[in-house]
């Protein structure tokens, strides 16, 4: 009897502290696209060589920017509609990328969770654009939500611009965060 109270309690507290762990875990894996991007954030990474990129410092967003279907959005920005527009010759350069992607690993997470941070995206930052070997630089001009509907976002513009948008924290269902970013003019 006396060993089956023990057994009993040696059970719940496996189980109790391997609940702690999974849970501690899991909260990890949730916050690291965070974490790292604080942490890329930190080192001041600048663009380099051929690929296309797309970099937001204030946020921590530096990653690929990819042409071709809908498969891309697992390896970086996806843009959209390469007819409507790109920093050579204008229009609306449409960015699209996850933010949050589910994983083995916190790392994992982080790598494929592209556009986490583009929600802290502030109104005046900075973005840049590396592009055929070329530097562009744009300005947020407006950060908002909307719903999957609203498909408008993606429409021609002729003025260049560059929408970039990712699913909210509550799924795709859920709606959009959209930053729309102006080209700074060169002197």
């Amino acid at each position: 009897m006396a060993s089956n109270k023990r057994f009993s309690r040696i059970a719940i507290t496996t189980i109790s502290v391997c609940s702690i762990i999974v849970g501690l875990y899991l909260l990890f894996m949730l916050f690291s696209p965070k974490l790292f991007s604080m942490l890329q954030k930190s080192y001041n990474q600048s663009l380099e060589g051929n690929e296309n990129q797309l970099q937001i410092q204030s946020v921590g967003i530096n990653t690929k920017i990819l042409e071709g279907g809908e498969e891309q959005l697992e390896n970086g920005a996806w843009h959209r509609f390469p007819e409507r527009g790109n920093p050579e010759i204008g229009g609306n350069f449409i960015l699209s990328g996850h933010s949050f992607v589910w994983a083995y690993t916190p790392w994992q997470v982080s790598e494929k969770s592209y556009f986490y941070n583009l929600k802290d995206v502030k109104v005046g930052d900075e973005v840049t654009v590396r592009w055929n070997s070329k530097d562009y630089n744009y300005k947020v001009d407006s950060v908002f939500s909307i719903d999957p509907s609203q498909t408008n976002i993606e429409d021609k513009s002729d003025t260049p611009i560059m929408t970039i948008y990712t699913c909210t924290e509550g799924g795709s269902a859920d709606g959009r965060v959209v930053v729309v970013a102006k080209p700074v003019t060169q002197q």
